[in-house]
């Protein structure tokens, strides 16, 4: 039992580093790359703080000496490029369902919508004709 929970760790830890060595390729190719870049030029910006800093999520923070209290996100960085990526998000909520035909689940409100489609004939109707 102990075990499955180390490999699911350790399975998201190496699904990271994949996701990250991705992001890293397509951000030279993107039109924000130089913003980007240069808030990776200040001290201590790595680059995932960089783009997230970009989108505005990252959490606010009010503190004084040893008194750490961190907030909700400041939401400061670039709006579309958040509701993209939040809408992105919530596109991946369910998996994607796979059918060989639309008619494969076989419901009879499915046929009978098919057999009423215009470019449908059904059998035994024939179309009239000009007399």
């Amino acid at each position: 039992m102990f075990q499955d929970q180390v490999d699911v760790i350790t399975d998201a830890q190496a699904r990271l580093e994949r996701l990250d060595a991705q992001l890293a390729e397509l951000v030279p190719s993107w039109l924000m790359a130089p913003v980007v870049a240069a808030y990776q030029a200040l001290r201590g910006v790595s680059f995932i703080v960089a783009v997230t800093s970009f989108l505005g999520l990252v959490p606010s923070e009010r503190s004084t000496g040893e008194t750490v209290k961190r907030g909700g996100l400041t939401l400061a960085g670039n709006r579309r490029a958040r509701r993209v990526l939040v809408e992105g998000a919530w596109s991946y909520r369910y998996p994607a369902r796979v059918t060989a035909s639309p008619f494969a689940s076989g419901s009879r409100a499915c046929r009978r919508r098919y057999a009423r489609s215009p470019g449908r004939r059904r059998p035994g109707f024939a179309p009239a004709t000009a007399a």
